[in-house]
């Protein structure tokens, strides 16, 4: 990845984003070079901490280019105090819409609710570009042709399609929708031509490793697994007994982040339910017989963040928002593309 932060032009086109999260889409942004970001509305009003750490990073990483942190939810905010962009992006809260819930979809009252003032930004905002990214279910939702109805009266045209970032050199499993909309008159928006797929190892051999103790289920998981290859480079989940655990080679992108790899169910002092329970480890690395625990650094590079992103300490030793946070966004190298793909001709 890119080592040294890049400038953008104050003439830019500009972007701002709704649910801005971690700041996927403005890191990928700023690798483009292209476009600069102005805005991010983000609040998790049940997890307010973690809305609290992400405006620290966005304001260490994303002030110089004019930007803002605006912490209010989508609901709450005046979309007519932003000064209008030349994109507008929104990742709504995909808890409803995950794997988990695949079977029978229990989109609730907020997710309309979310998807009804994404389409309020639209209105107001009236971006020439319109960008949606979600998990692959949410297609299945009210909330998603709630959206694409909108696109239509707004004088948009669009269409979306299920990628994964392996498929765009991001060395992690990463299935997200994807939804390109531009105004009617403006040039389509197309997505990237596919690129060669990178393996964990290749991504993450340069960062230190430290020592690790093997779980009991790694141990079973990595014995019935050897039976079948003789790869001496692994890469094993470090979840709770009973949950399967997957593992990959050196040549395989990472098994998709996920929540559950740095957060625990219960609080070890007050054995509450706790939203913000932090795990120190959650991915292993079996390297030639040693086994070694992958640290918050290798995730940033499985999940595509620049090697120039700072966070601060009082930041950095939270886990469960940092991991999680890098986990849930959108991959800054695939925006990176996206970008590069419809806009370099223009310039």
């Amino acid at each position: 990845m890119l080592k040294a932060k890049p400038t953008i032009d104050s003439s830019a086109p500009t972007l701002v984003t709704a649910f801005g999260g971690m700041g996927g889409v403005e890191f990928g942004a700023i690798l483009s070079k292209m476009i600069r970001p102005i805005a991010s509305i983000e609040l998790n009003p049940k997890k307010p901490v973690i809305s609290d750490r992400f405006e620290i990073i966005h304001d260490k990483n994303f002030s110089e280019f004019g930007h803002c942190f605006i912490k209010q939810t989508v609901q709450q905010v005046d979309y007519s105090v932003i000064a209008k962009p030349f994109w507008f992006h929104a990742s709504p809260v995909c808890s409803n819409f995950s794997i988990a819930n695949s079977l029978g979809i229990k989109e609730s009252k907020q997710d309309i609710s979310n998807a009804e003032n994404v389409v309020r930004g639209i209105n107001i905002l009236n971006p020439q570009i319109f960008t949606l990214e979600q998990v692959p279910a949410f297609e299945r939702g009210k909330s998603f042709k709630l959206i694409c109805n909108a696109l239509i009266e707004d004088d948009y045209c669009y269409h979306w399609k299920v990628v994964d970032m392996a498929d765009y050199g991001i060395p992690q499993e990463r299935k997200r929708l994807w939804l390109l909309a531009w105004k009617n008159g403006c040039s389509p928006w197309k997505f990237p031509p596919m690129q060669t797929r990178v393996g964990w190892w290749q991504a993450v051999k340069d960062i230190p490793f430290q020592a690790s103790s093997m779980l009991q289920g790694q141990a079973i998981a990595i014995e019935s697994y050897l039976y079948q290859s003789h790869a001496n480079i692994l890469l094993v989940e470090r979840l709770p007994a009973g949950v399967e655990i997957k593992i990959r080679e050196a040549d395989q992108p990472s098994i998709t982040i996920r929540r559950m790899m740095f957060t625990d169910k219960y609080s070890i002092k007050s054995k509450e339910k706790h939203s913000l329970i932090n795990r120190y480890r959650f991915l292993d690395a079996m390297i030639e017989g040693k086994f070694r625990a992958l640290n918050l650094k290798h995730i940033q590079r499985l999940c595509s963040f620049p090697d120039w992103m700072v966070v601060p300490h009082n930041v950095c030793d939270i886990p469960a928002v940092v991991g999680v946070g890098m986990g849930y966004a959108c991959s800054p190298l695939f925006v990176k593309q996206l970008i590069e793909c419809n806009l370099s001709n223009s310039n």
